[in-house]
């Protein structure tokens, strides 16, 4: 929240402060001007004039903070408090499809995508956004849509299920529930079509490319290629093979690596990079999950560029929280100027 104004609250919050002394010393001049009165000092020792003489003080400082609180608040709002937040304009024209490589060395990273475009999906305006995991098979959990309700959903569903560890699933049969084992096998469906094979990277690659309609429409249209290039079976097509069908539908390629678990020396960290190169695409190193929020920030905006997009930061008028606090203190003010003169 911005203030345009930001010194009234000081100076109101002066003036409550001098408002306050000058009270508290025209108290005192009026209790030098008192006239004794013999034999009063007893009324000090009756409980109800005691209470009396407490709960009197109680409502004119209660009186004093709601004077002070009602001439902030209203000094806050004549600041015009407001929200700010990113935008990017001219975005409809954008298509993106999430492109995961879902065995189990990749949960971790899968997840840590999905959540972070999952709160992406809140800046979005009219860009097109599509999911597709791929083992020995591909699955189009949502072709390319609007819809960011739904696509939220499913992002949160895909990251909740692969927190399912299968090597732990398949040792220990009782560390997950039924429940549990049926959903992961529900989001799963269709991934592993082939017993022989798993992480079918550039197979998985081409059904992504493949996501795209409107091929007679001028738009800008990305993939976000999460894997780690640890081909468990035989391919029907080769990497090389895979990227000339990106690039013959004139996709960038943003590929995210997370490192490998079975390749020497790199191997396949150096294969990745080179293949997505020539595509004229860009490689990340996804280092952890703390680093995806990073990368999809910078893959928005370079989306956000190619596209035409300019990133804009929108002011919203945000009154409410203050205008409550003004009026609860006028309130309060009021109901403790009544409750002191009686």
């Amino acid at each position: 929240m911005a203030l345009a104004f930001w010194w009234l609250p000081l100076v109101l919050l002066l003036l409550a402060v001098g408002l306050v002394a000058a009270m508290v010393r025209r108290r005192r001049d009026r209790g030098s001007d008192a006239i004794p009165v013999s034999g009063s000092d007893y009324l000090w020792q009756l409980p109800k004039f005691v209470r009396a003489q407490r709960r009197a003080r109680i409502w004119r400082w209660l009186l004093v903070v709601s004077c002070a609180f009602s001439l902030v608040s209203v000094a806050l709002l004549a600041g015009r408090p407001v929200t700010q937040h990113s935008a990017v304009t001219g975005g409809q024209q954008r298509d993106i499809v999430l492109c995961l490589d879902v065995s189990s060395s990749m949960a971790k990273s899968d997840r840590a995508i999905m959540l972070q475009f999952a709160e992406a999906l809140k800046s979005f305006h009219g860009e097109r956004i599509g999911l597709t995991i791929f083992n020995s098979g591909a699955r189009t959990v949502f072709p390319l849509t609007t819809d960011y309700a739904m696509a939220r959903r499913q992002l949160e569903l895909g990251a909740k299920v692969l927190e399912l560890d299968e090597l732990k699933a398949r040792e220990d049969p009782s560390a997950y529930s039924r429940e549990q084992k049926e959903e992961f096998l529900r989001f799963m469906r269709g991934t592993r079509v082939r017993e022989e094979g798993a992480s079918l990277i550039p197979d998985g690659l081409v059904s992504c490319s493949r996501q795209f309609d409107r091929a007679d429409q001028e738009r800008n249209r990305s993939i976000i290629f999460v894997t780690d290039n640890e081909v468990g079976g035989k391919t029907v097509f080769s990497l090389p093979e895979a990227m000339k069908s990106v690039t013959a539908r004139k996709i960038h390629l943003y590929t995210l690596y997370p490192g490998a678990f079975v390749c020497p020396d790199g191997i396949c960290a150096r294969q990745l990079q080179q293949a997505t190169e020539s595509a004229d695409g860009t490689f990340y190193s996804l280092r952890g999950p703390e680093s995806a929020a990073a990368i999809v920030h910078d893959i928005q905006r370079s989306t956000a560029q190619e596209s035409g997009g300019v990133t804009r930061s929108q002011y919203t008028d945000y009154p409410y929280p203050l205008w409550v606090m003004s009026t609860l203190s006028v309130l309060l003010m009021l109901l403790a100027g009544w409750r002191s003169r009686r």
